[in-house]
């Protein structure tokens, strides 16, 4: 029952597409497997499998300790946990499903807000910028809320700031000066990039 759906994946190539999502439904049954298997071995039998029954229970504290460890280390992304098999989330970057839902936003737009709150500087009236986003608008917009002098805009050649996650690339989708960078377990997972001069350029092109 576990195996089998995967193996029909692997054998006529399906898309798969985003991974892990298609299969949820056998990890109920993988979980239960391993749980078997790891009671079995960690049953008394006497002497001679009392180092085995050690092994075990070590083998499944280490696993449990070091993804707790690795959840933290991810908060609040823990949704990028990649296996080793893959090589963890350095090694799924750029070639798998990542940020995908570009929940790095709270944090980005925190980055962004700050930065323009030292170029406006304090007693300045405060300067109106735009903001291109590789995500949804709303997303954007509910985390600027406090800050109007933020704009989204469509317009990506005439935004004064950009805003990405590295999934699919998207952060280099268009260019600028990165000023924040997102990252977690020393992955990069996400930037803001400052590109009024490029906007500037632009608009003298126009």
């Amino acid at each position: 029952m576990a195996l089998f759906p995967v193996a029909c994946e692997v054998a006529d190539r399906g898309p798969a597409f985003t991974g892990m999502r298609h299969f949820t439904f056998v990890v109920p049954l993988f979980a239960a497997l391993t749980g078997i298997g790891f009671d079995w071995l960690m049953l008394p039998r006497g002497r001679r499998f009392r180092f085995i029954a050690t092994g075990a229970a070590v083998a499944v504290f280490v696993a449990l300790a070091s993804n707790a460890v690795l959840l933290v280390r991810l908060h609040p992304y823990q949704y990028l946990f990649y296996n080793p098999l893959v090589g963890g989330l350095e090694g799924a970057s750029r070639r798998f499903a990542t940020d995908y839902w570009v929940n790095i936003m709270p944090e980005a737009v925190e980055h962004l807000e700050s930065y323009v709150d030292k170029l406006d500087g304090p007693g300045r009236v405060p300067h109106r910028y735009t903001v291109a986003v590789c995500g949804e608008r709303a997303s954007f917009e509910n985390e600027v809320r406090d800050h109007p002098d933020l704009q989204w805009t469509a317009d990506w050649k005439s935004a004064d700031f950009f805003i990405a996650p590295t999934h699919m690339n998207c952060d280099r989708a268009d260019d600028g000066t990165v000023i924040a960078k997102i990252s977690r377990v020393g992955v990069l997972i996400g930037v803001v990039k400052d590109r009024r001069a490029l906007a500037q350029q632009a608009a003298h092109q126009n």
